[in-house]
């Protein structure tokens, strides 16, 4: 209960534009949770770009739907979040999560990821940020 109160909060506005957004991409409620997760994820490497400058976004528009609606670029923060959001659209309890990942040559870098909560088994990490080489 506790993480169905937290974590699956989208406001009215966003979770409307995200659902048509999500509809388009062929999500229907029948779905498992994997397909739901999967769907995200290929949604976000199909219509977005991965690129360390992706710009500034307007001060009036909400950051992640200016992502995903208008600019398409950005880089894990970017997927992170928006994967956090489509998500919790489809009921679906997320969170964005950050935090270090060690590469080839053991260099701690910054990174940003989307956890989904699974009944019986608790959070899972899901790599959203195309090409990033995390696991899924």
């Amino acid at each position: 209960q506790f993480v169905e109160e937290n974590y699956l909060g989208v406001s009215q506005d966003i979770k409307n534009q995200l659902l048509n957004l999500l509809n388009q991409a062929g999500y229907h409620e029948e779905m498992t949770i994997y397909e739901k997760v999967t769907l995200v994820k290929n949604l976000l490497a199909s219509q977005c770009v991965y690129t360390l400058h992706p710009g500034s976004c307007p001060s009036d528009q909400d950051p992640v739907l200016y992502f995903l609606l208008e600019n398409k670029k950005g880089y894990c923060m970017h997927f992170a979040s928006s994967a956090a959001l489509l998500l919790r659209t489809i009921n679906i309890p997320a969170r964005y999560t950050t935090g270090f990942v060690l590469d080839e040559s053991t260099q701690a870098k910054a990174h940003a990821w989307v956890e989904v909560y699974v009944k019986g088994v608790g959070w899972v990490m899901i790599e959203a940020t195309p090409g990033s080489g995390g696991s899924s």
